[in-house]
């Protein structure tokens, strides 16, 4: 069954509504979900908390009259979820998704926390980048939920790896997939949420260059495809595009039970394969 778990209102008991104090976003977080604040804090330890973190939190903060918003977007996206699943797949999902304020580990992150799969929607991400509506919160749900089912169904994606190209491979892969997963809920297999400032004109018409830059960087670890304050020529975001061209051509020749359980060896055949079609 999915879970949905809307925690702002209760910002306020916390003065979090006012102005952040990380002892009392603990306390928070910890009375939703016991322990969670741990990995939440231990995921943005490479940041500079003071300077890349902190200030985006404040500017959530300052914004709370859109909190209420939110909220109402949040429960209008979820409500049938399981079935939307079942209808497209035959299967549903065992998660809970929470919003929240978070520490901007991203707008959605899936997690496994003490056994349970979540999704946490963080509300101060989600304003900065301005997704805080219907379209867009949907479209960021259903790619968390994508990365739960072939968590659930397919290969686990939270895998170590020796190599680094290996590791950008399966990040590639995995956000590929997730991508997929959210195009087919949308019904649009040419739908992208992080499309804006001519996002896809400029990264289609430019996919055999992305896909030579991959496959040069992917071997120094050179990541200017993942994330949002990434740069590959101006856009952030740009491996989620080149994955999910990669997953569409995929799926013409795989069936959805085994595109979704590759192994990282595979991933890379098939990539030189795709590359070589440019």
């Amino acid at each position: 069954m999915i879970r949905s778990i809307d925690t702002l209102s209760t910002l306020a008991r916390y003065d979090l509504d006012r102005k952040f104090n990380l002892e009392r976003w603990k306390e928070y977080i910890d009375a939703w979900i016991p322990g969670i604040s741990t990995n939440i804090i231990d995921d943005v330890r490479i940041y500079d908390f003071k300077n890349d973190v902190l200030p985006i939190i404040k500017e959530a903060i300052d914004k709370n009259d859109r909190f209420k918003d939110i909220s109402s977007s949040f429960q209008n996206v979820t409500f049938d979820l399981d079935q939307r699943f079942l209808s497209l797949f035959s299967k549903t999902l065992d998660v809970t998704i929470v919003l929240y304020l978070g520490l901007c580990n991203g707008a959605g992150w899936a997690l496994e926390h003490q056994g349970d799969h979540m999704v946490l929607l963080g509300v101060e991400k989600i304003l900065e980048l301005s997704w805080d509506d219907d379209e867009h919160l949907r479209a960021l749900i259903y790619h968390e939920l994508g990365h739960i089912y072939q968590d659930t169904y397919g290969a686990k994606i939270d895998k170590e790896f020796d190599m680094i190209e290996d590791k950008f491979y399966w990040l590639l892969y995995t956000e590929g997939i997730a991508m997929y997963i959210e195009q087919a809920l949308i019904g649009d297999l040419d739908y992208f949420h992080q499309d804006h400032a001519g996002y896809k004109e400029y990264l289609d018409g430019h996919l055999k260059e992305l896909t030579d830059d991959f496959i040069s960087d992917a071997k120094v670890g050179s990541d200017r495809y993942f994330g949002d304050w990434r740069d590959y020529h101006g856009h952030g975001d740009a491996g989620y595009l080149l994955g999910a061209r990669f997953i569409k051509e995929l799926a013409q020749d795989l069936s959805f039970d085994k595109l979704i359980d590759l192994d990282v060896g595979e991933v890379k055949e098939y990539f030189r394969s795709f590359a070589s079609k440019m």
